[in-house]
């Protein structure tokens, strides 16, 4: 009876990898299966995944990452446990081959990426974190292997860099796993894989611009280089997706408003709501409060995720109260109370201004009106507008210390943004000694971020790396996650 278990587990093992023959070979038509995903035409590259199942060791990884999208986008929580037991099954069908290719554990890195990124989208903090470790230790112990395997310097490279600018209250639990990061490193691996690598070098070059765009600021203007990417790929949906949203965030709304005017629209891609939540923004920046509020809505009203709808809800708000309408609309502000979570940072400071909001129960001042049209107008790339609305600030009476310190701040933002470093420089300070007594405010910590930005750029390396551990000195502000990453990147980078 042992003898016959052992023959007939030895048979299913020889079969498995027969059925896997050319298990790790990148044919043409996996290659196409995978262009089609990552264009978001997911149903085409899963139709064509269909026919080399059991064929193809990328059939199963592939799946995987078009899951990954479909997930991420949509964020559909009725198929999460669906998806968390396919991807285990996946990665049970992968451990079963040649532990001699490369491909075999960087597959299963790749896989354990993706479950990482849907388990932290949805809000499971701890299993995706877990997650994140399991890839990090699978894809080291490979690349040890297997040193001069290029693909896996894409994940690594995200890897590193993303725990490379860790913020310091999860430092320890890297410290206690063992886990390094180094962000040059990260940098450079990503960009070796842009350069040598045929397959991922598109992908990589994608995240090359995520990440320096979220984390690694100091790399200088990337926008040029990433709206040349972007046109280079018009049919590719995701890479206008993505385009455009790191274009708004780099202030860059008008080229934004092109691509997503000019993006790709067939039944062939994947819907995409976010588009419509690109809009809102980008309309709210020109003042364009109707169109805003239009877009906005149309978010709220295709979207069926959980992200972001309570800042949509905040920002229909802003909409109605900035076009000076006399009556408070807090019908937005209980929605933002009531709809959706507060995984993401801009749901979480939604609700605490909402909150305030009500709890005051009282309209904006005019001075936060106006003070607002700035920040929205700097943060799109509108600077001349921005400085209109300054203009227009010198003529009212400004009694709130908050009040003139944002007012400075928001002048050291434009003059920095519009390359004139020394005015920026000086405004940045002069906002540190203002509000050396308001730690809890975030103008503060990101003028110090900003002034390690410049200073890094100019070489000034001492005085760089001093701007950098002073934001890391303030605590509990707003958007405090993304300023740190942002200062211990750059420290990565000195130090």
């Amino acid at each position: 009876m042992k003898k016959k278990f052992v023959t007939i587990l030895y048979l299913f093992l020889v079969t498995v990898n027969q059925l896997f023959a050319n298990d790790f070979e990148w044919t043409p038509q996996i290659q196409k299966a995978y262009s089609e995903i990552s264009s978001l035409k997911l149903e085409k590259g899963r139709d064509i995944l269909k026919q080399y199942r059991g064929r193809s060791a990328f059939v199963p990884y592939l799946e995987s990452f078009a899951d990954m999208i479909e997930m991420g986008i949509l964020e559909n929580k009725d198929k999460y446990e669906n998806f968390i037991e396919q991807q285990e099954k996946r990665i049970k069908t992968l451990e079963q081959l040649d532990e001699n290719s490369p491909y075999r554990n960087f597959l299963i890195g790749e896989i354990n990426l993706h479950t990482s990124f849907i388990k932290l989208k949805y809000g499971h903090e701890i299993k995706g974190a877990n997650q994140v470790i399991k890839a990090y230790r699978i894809l080291t112990k490979n690349a040890l292997k297997f040193p001069a395997f290029l693909p896996q310097q894409k994940s690594l490279g995200i890897l590193h860099i993303v725990i490379g600018s860790m913020p310091k209250k999860y430092q320890w639990i890297t410290n206690i796993l063992g886990i390094e990061g180094n962000v040059m490193q990260g940098i450079q691996e990503l960009d070796n894989v842009v350069r040598n690598d045929k397959v991922f070098s598109i992908e990589a070059e994608l995240f090359h611009y995520i990440l320096s765009t979220y984390i690694v600021s100091n790399l200088g203007d990337k926008s040029k280089a990433l709206i040349s990417f972007v046109q280079k790929h018009p049919q590719n949906l995701a890479i206008t997706f993505v385009g455009t949203s790191l274009l708004i965030k780099m202030g860059k709304s008008e080229t934004a408003l092109n691509f997503i005017k000019k993006r790709p629209i067939s039944d062939e891609y994947l819907s995409v709501p976010f588009f419509d939540y690109f809009l809102g923004e980008i309309y709210l920046q020109k003042g364009k409060y109707v169109e805003a509020s239009n877009a906005y809505q149309d978010f709220i009203k295709n979207h069926r995720g959980f992200n972001f709808l309570k800042e949509a809800n905040y920002k229909l708000f802003l909409c109605n109260d900035l076009n000076n309408e006399l009556k408070i609309e807090t019908k937005y502000l209980y929605h933002v109370l009531k709809d959706g979570e507060t995984i993401v940072e801009p749901d979480k400071v939604a609700l605490k201004s909402a909150q305030q909001i009500l709890k005051a129960n009282a309209s904006t001042s005019l001075i936060e009106r106006e003070l607002k049209k700035i920040q929205l107008a700097t943060e799109g790339g509108y600077y001349q507008e921005a400085l209109l609305f300054l203009d227009k600030m010198d003529e009212l009476s400004i009694a709130k210390v908050k009040d003139k310190v944002e007012k400075i701040y928001r002048e050291g933002r434009i003059f920095h943004l519009m390359g004139d470093t020394k005015k920026a420089m000086s405004r940045y300070q002069k906002v540190l000694a203002i509000s050396i007594e308001q730690p809890t405010w975030y103008f503060a910590p990101r003028s110090c971020l900003y002034m390690g930005n410049i200073l890094q750029l100019e070489n000034d390396k001492k005085r760089a790396i001093y701007f950098y551990k002073k934001t890391l000195q303030y605590e509990d502000y707003e958007g405090s996650n993304g300023v740190e990453i942002k200062a211990n990147a750059g420290l990565n980078e000195l130090q």
